[in-house]
């Protein structure tokens, strides 16, 4: 739990699995993933990807960069996904350096 991941080179790969995990890199074509809840993953490098399979998750990061988010729902004591999609940085329908979660089905910009 609230681990802490940074890579600075290009296509870089930082891995999670605890609550609460942090990871980033600044370099071009890096990877993130995450599974804990409430993990952030920001992309600082261009055509980066950030995958979070856990609960309020969150992702921001450059144009050209994709993540995808994941919301749980808790169903007869048990967490069972209930939604999960993907999302291209454009700069316009999704806005760079922003952070962003599923909520309700809908993408969400969060602070």
């Amino acid at each position: 739990d609230s681990a802490t991941n940074a890579s600075s080179g290009d296509s870089a790969t930082n891995a999670s699995s605890g609550n609460s995990a942090t990871n980033a890199s600044s370099g071009n074509s890096a990877t993130n993933a995450s599974r804990g809840d409430s993990a952030k993953n920001e992309m600082k490098g261009a055509y980066s990807v950030s995958v979070d399979a856990g609960h309020e998750g969150r992702a921001k990061g450059k144009i050209g960069c994709w993540f995808c988010r994941s919301e749980w729902q808790r169903s007869d004591d048990a967490w069972k996904p209930l939604h999960v999609e993907a999302f291209y940085i454009d700069g316009q329908k999704v806005k760079e350096d922003t952070w962003y979660m599923l909520k309700d089905k809908k993408l969400t910009e969060v602070k």
